[in-house]
C-alpha cells in the first residue's frame, strides 16, 4: 500500500507539471519508507525529496513542500530536511532544526518519555555518525554516553516503579485476605482485554472478503467476453473465414487423393480437367504429383493462418483484460487493500493471466474447430 501511494504521489506530481497545474505544491506523507529496507528507502528519499549531490540527481519534489511522518531518525539529518517536529503522545515537544535537537538540554518540564524519545533519536543517529566517519575526539562519545543514561535511567526508573508496584502487591495478598477480591478483579480486567482483542481480530478478519469463485463448465457470458476482447466482430468474421478455407483445403485434399486412387483402372475428372489413367507412366504420375504439391502447401498455409488468428486473438484479450485489470487495481482506494489479500491480487495478475493466456485459448480453439 505504502508503495503504491509513493507511486501515485510521483505520477501525480510528473503529471501536474507536463501540465503546468500549481495545485500540487504539498506532499503528506505518513511513514512510507517503513515497507522499505534501508538502502532502498535511501534511493527513494533521494530520488523523490532530498537529491544526491556526490551523483548530482535532483529531486522530483524540490520545489513542494513536503510532510514527512516518520520513525527512521537517519532520514531527518539529511540537507533537504529544514525543520524536524518530535512529536511524543500526540504533543508536539520539539520544534526546530537538527542542530537545535542535538544540542537540545532537558528541562523540568519533560517528562520520561520525552527524554526517552528525544536521547533514542539522537543516539541512534550520532552512533551512525561515528560509524561512517569516526569520531577525533570524545565530544560526540560523551554525547552518546549522555543519552544512553539518559535512556538507562528512564529504563531503572519503570523498572523500580514496576517492582515496587510488584512488592505492595505480593504484601497485600500476604496481609491479609481481601486481596482475593482484587486479584479476582485483575482476572476479570485481563479476561476483558483478551476478549476484547479477540473481538479485534474477529473484525479484522470481517474486513477481508470473500473471494467469489465459479466452479464446472464456463458460462457463455464469459466466452462472449472473450470474443469482445478478442477483437469482436470482425475477429469472429475472419475466424470463421480462414476455418472454412482450412477445412475446405483439408477436404479436397483427401478427394484428390481418394481420386488418385480410383486412377488405376482409368482417367478422371477434376475440377473440369482430365487426367490420364496411372497406367500411362511417369507421365501421368507427375500430372498428379503437381495436384498434390499444389493443394498440400494451400492447405498447411491455411491451417497456419487459421490457427495464428486464433492465438492472436486470445493474446490481443488477455492484454486487454489484463491492462483493464492493471488500470482498476492502481485506481483502487485504499480500502480495497485493506479488505483483499496480497496474495489474491498476485494470483489475479500471475495464475488467471496464464490460464486466460494458454488455456482459454486452447479450448476456444478447440471449440472453433
Amino acid at each position: 500500500k505504502q508503495r503504491v501511494s509513493l507511486a501515485r504521489a510521483a505520477y501525480a506530481s510528473v503529471f501536474s507539471s507536463s501540465e503546468n497545474n500549481n495545485n500540487n505544491d504539498l506532499v503528506v506523507l505518513d511513514d512510507p519508507f517503513s515497507a522499505l529496507d534501508s538502502d532502498t528507502s535511501q534511493i527513494v528519499f533521494e530520488r523523490l525529496i532530498g537529491g544526491s549531490a556526490t551523483t548530482g540527481i535532483e529531486a522530483l519534489w524540490q520545489d513542494k513542500a513536503v510532510v514527512l511522518v516518520t520513525h527512521a531518525p537517519n532520514l531527518i539529518v539529511h540537507r533537504a530536511i529544514t525543520n524536524i517536529a518530535v512529536v511524543v503522545n500526540g504533543r508536539c515537544k520539539f520544534y526546530g532544526k537538527w542542530k537545535e535537537l542535538s544540542d537540545y538540554s532537558f528541562t523540568a518540564q519533560d517528562d520520561d518519555d520525552t527524554k526517552r524519545a528525544m536521547a533514542h533519536i539522537r543516539s541512534t543517529i550520532q552512533e551512525e555518525e561515528v560509524v561512517k566517519e569516526g569520531s577525533d575526539n570524545g565530544i560526540v562519545d560523551k554525547k552518546i554516553n549522555e543519552d544512553k543514561l539518559i535512556l538507562q535511567s528512564v529504563e531503572n526508573t519503570d523498572n523500580d516503579m514496576s517492582k515496587n508496584k510488584i512488592g505492595q502487591s505480593v504484601k497485600e495478598v500476604t496481609d491479609n485476605g481481601i486481596d482475593d477480591k482484587k486479584m479476582n478483579e485483575d482476572k476479570l480486567i485481563l479476561q476483558n482485554i483478551e476478549n476484547t482483542d479477540n473481538d479485534t481480530r474477529k473484525n479484522k478478519v470481517g474486513l477481508i472478503k470473500a473471494e467469489q469463485r465459479e466452479h464446472g463448465l464456463s458460462d457463455i457470458r464469459t466466452w462472449l467476453l472473450w470474443f469482445r476482447h478478442a477483437g469482436g466482430f470482425s475477429f469472429i468474421f475472419f475466424q470463421v473465414l480462414f476455418m472454412t478455407l482450412d477445412r475446405t483445403l483439408y477436404v479436397g485434399v483427401e478427394y484428390f487423393l481418394a481420386r488418385w486412387t480410383s486412377a488405376a483402372n482409368g482417367p478422371i475428372t477434376l475440377f473440369g480437367y482430365t487426367l490420364p489413367p496411372q497406367t500411362d507412366g511417369l507421365s501421368a504420375q507427375k500430372q498428379y504429383l503437381l495436384w498434390y504439391w499444389i493443394t498440400i502447401p494451400l492447405s498447411f498455409l491455411a491451417t497456419f493462418i487459421r490457427s495464428e488468428w486464433a492465438v492472436t486473438g486470445g493474446n490481443r484479450a488477455t492484454r486487454r483484460v489484463f491492462y483493464s485489470m492493471l488500470d482498476s487495481v492502481l485506481c483502487a482506494p485504499m480500502s480495497y487493500f485493506e479488505t483483499v489479500p496480497m496474495g489474491r491480487i498476485l494470483n489475479r495478475f500471475t495464475y488467471d493471466t496464464d490460464i486466460t493466456d494458454i488455456t482459454l485459448t486452447q479450448s476456444m480453439s478447440l471449440l472453433m474447430i
